[in-house]
């Protein structure tokens, strides 16, 4: 595959797995972050949500109850990793009328 510039990517639906072309997958890549309006940040903004979570929860005493404060927390949250699923459509074939 290292030859053809193919790669294996896994597809939208299922657990279908479809080989494409490096090229074409980094364009379609590339056209969904323009399209969506993706921006890269400097730092990850992860920990300084969960902080402010944090807070408000503890300010919160009334609603979540004290003893209960530390099981509504995720210890060491993380962003997501973006994962590139290729979608798969069925072709059209003419019905029999």
């Amino acid at each position: 595959m290292e030859q053809n510039n193919l790669t294996i990517a896994k597809a939208d639906k299922g657990k279908t797995m479809v080989m494409i072309h490096k090229d074409t997958l980094k364009q379609k890549i590339d056209i969904f972050i323009e399209e969506n309006q993706i921006i890269q940040l400097s730092k990850d903004p992860t920990e300084s949500f969960r902080k402010q979570i944090q807070q408000t929860i503890h300010k919160c005493n009334t609603v979540v109850d004290k003893n209960q404060q530390k099981y509504k927390l995720q210890m060491k949250p993380v962003a997501p990793k973006p994962n590139a699923l290729n979608k798969t459509q069925k072709e059209n074939k003419p019905s029999d009328q």
